[in-house]
């Protein structure tokens, strides 16, 4: 009888019950940036933009954190990136460091926007700052997948259109020089810096 080749990391159940749990996280953070922040989507970045450019075409005013989401998700996805590597080098696991650090920026987002109540002006301070922790939590998720779990993405395809602009941000940080990295290695992932 031949042998059963041992699953891959990606493969295990663990690690397809944490997919399902960020996904869901990711669900339900978007619904209540969504409905509690008027129209703030917290996962689904791209989503930001259609509304802001319905806004201009509209001829109506466009509020300040959907404007803001955008460059703070791509910000957020290159400072995880940066503390991964950091921890990479000192060589301990990410996993669970930004796990943690993407609880408590949810933490924060809950925290604010219980306090808000259910009337809130969104362009109040506390409210863009609520949705800005909302943003920079699902920034957190989408980095951790990529980078700790080795692929699998959870929402939305922000990924596709942020994080090239990260890596390029990121790589830039670790390797001195600012520059793209396209190249694949061998393994055929995608090399952070050269």
């Amino acid at each position: 009888m031949g042998r059963v080749p041992a699953p891959s990391a990606d493969d295990s159940r663990a690690v397809q019950a944490l997919l399902i749990v960020l996904s869901v996280t990711a669900g339900c953070t978007d619904i209540i940036g969504f409905l509690v922040l008027n129209g703030l989507f917290t996962a689904h970045i791209t989503g930001n933009l259609v509304i802001l450019a319905a806004h201009i075409v509209g001829g109506g005013e466009a509020e300040i954190a959907p404007m803001l989401s955008v460059p703070v998700f791509i910000v957020m996805v290159g400072l995880t990136r940066l503390l991964a590597g950091g921890l990479a080098s000192l060589g301990l696991a990410s996993l669970r460091p930004l796990l943690l650090l993407q609880f408590l920026l949810l933490a924060g987002f809950l925290v604010l926007c219980v306090a808000a109540g259910q009337r809130i002006d969104p362009n109040a301070t506390n409210a863009i700052l609520a949705g800005m922790l909302g943003v920079s939590a699902m920034a957190v998720q989408n980095a951790l997948v990529q980078i700790s779990l080795k692929g699998g993405t959870v929402h939305g395809g922000d990924d596709e259109a942020t994080s090239p602009a990260s890596r390029w941000m990121s790589a830039g940080c670790f390797s001195g020089a600012i520059r793209p990295m396209w190249p694949r290695r061998a393994t055929g992932r995608r090399v952070l810096c050269r």
